[in-house]
This record gives C-alpha cells, sequence and structure tokens, in this order.
C-alpha cells in the first residue's frame, strides 16, 4: 500500500481555524466565562491531521463499496437470473393446493 499524501497546508489552516474557535488564545481566555476547557495549539493540530485522516479513510472506504458495487452490477448484467416457467397445468394444481387455506407441509 502506498503512502497517502495530505495537503499539509490544508491541515494547518484547519488546525488554526480551530485554535481561534477552541484555542487557549488571549481572547478566548478573557471571554470564557463558563470556564470550559481551552485547547493548545497543539491539541487542536491533532485534532486537524485527525480529521484528515479521517476522511481519507472514509474516501477509501467509499470508493471501495463503489468497485464492489459495479462489479456486482457486472455479475448481474453478464449472469442473469434464471427464471422458472411452469405451464398452465402445473401452476393450477399449486394454486389448487394452496386455496384451500390449511397447512401443506412445505
Amino acid at each position: 500500500m502506498e503512502a497517502t499524501k495530505y495537503n499539509k497546508s490544508e491541515i494547518m489552516k484547519q488546525a488554526h481555524r480551530y485554535y481561534v474557535v477552541l484555542g487557549d488564545s488571549r481572547k478566548n481566555r478573557e471571554n470564557n466565562k463558563r470556564g470550559r476547557k481551552l485547547f493548545s495549539f497543539g491539541e487542536c493540530l491533532k485534532m486537524a491531521w485527525d480529521e484528515a485522516r479521517r476522511t481519507v479513510s472514509e474516501a477509501r472506504y467509499k470508493e471501495a463499496k463503489r468497485k464492489e458495487r459495479e462489479e456486482m452490477e457486472e455479475i448481474r448484467r453478464n449472469n442473469p437470473a434464471k427464471t422458472v416457467v411452469y405451464d398452465a397445468c402445473v401452476q393450477a394444481a399449486i394454486s389448487a393446493e394452496y386455496s384451500r387455506g390449511r397447512y401443506m407441509g412445505d
């Protein structure tokens, strides 16, 4: 399996966005009246990396499911379902047996 290339610029931007909203910056410390946990930039960077890995993992999973679905459709196209054709006499006998409304033991 080849190594995944991540867009480090986007990861750093996302970490900075997290830090602005959740981080332990001076502005957030002054406005932290509810006593919520403030995150360091390192913690925000870790959250951004986790999100990037999760995004790649989900994309790989969706791609694998799509390929599997396409393979199944190809199999269905090449091997159509075999249908059973009853003649009228057999169909009449079957419907007569089941029309009595009692269990026949099948």
